[in-house]
């Protein structure tokens, strides 16, 4: 799929005068499915999802956004992009949506941003209620975490920001293939919508 269809799935919506690339499979939920949120991880963007989405969304009305800052969404330059901040940004996002209650389904970056949603759902002040979580690959404690040298130069605090200035299509593409066991299972028309996308 390329970036500009995937695209056309989805819209973007004012949250907190920021704009956020939403895909919501059925905005009217006419098949009063449940819902499923999903939250995607880090560097990429809710293309990841591109070949999963049609099975979900047999089951689910499926609601995924860009986090700030990824694919489609704004991109602000003075932004502290704290995982709280992008906590907020999703709450705020399926409150304006009218989610009362959902399934959240977390990746990567993306399991980090649910700890913290987590945390205000056990102070009982989450405005949805959560029905089941599930947490694929998440480094929800970043000690115990097993970082690449690509992600640990783009956390050092000095020089992070110079890193991500120089990053490369081939560094991305080496860096993501590496990820995966059969190295062919993300093609480059994939990683070129990737590329695009950041």
């Amino acid at each position: 799929m390329q970036a500009s269809e995937w695209q056309s799935k989805g819209e973007l919506i004012e949250v907190a005068k920021k704009h956020l690339f939403v895909i919501d499979s059925d905005k009217q939920n006419l098949a009063n499915k449940p819902l499923l949120c999903i939250l995607h991880g880090f560097p990429t963007s809710s293309f990841d999802y591109w070949k999963v989405l049609e099975l979900l969304q047999q089951k689910f009305r499926v609601v995924i956004h860009d986090h700030l800052g990824f694919g489609f969404s704004d991109k602000p330059l003075d932004y502290s992009y704290s995982l709280i901040d992008q906590a907020d940004m999703a709450l705020a996002l399926w409150k304006q949506l009218k989610i009362k209650q959902a399934y959240i389904l977390a990746h990567d970056y993306g399991t980090s941003i649910l700890t913290e949603i987590l945390v205000r759902d056990n102070q009982a002040c989450c405005p949805i209620k959560i029905q089941k979580v599930a947490l694929c690959n998440g480094s929800m404690h970043i000690e115990l975490a097993k970082l690449k040298l690509m992600q640990k130069l783009l956390r050092k605090r000095l020089f992070g920001h110079l890193i991500a200035r120089f990053a490369s299509k081939p560094t991305l593409k080496k860096n993501l293939r590496d990820t995966f066991y059969d190295k062919s299972q993300l093609s480059n028309q994939e990683l070129d919508g990737i590329w695009e996308m950041m």
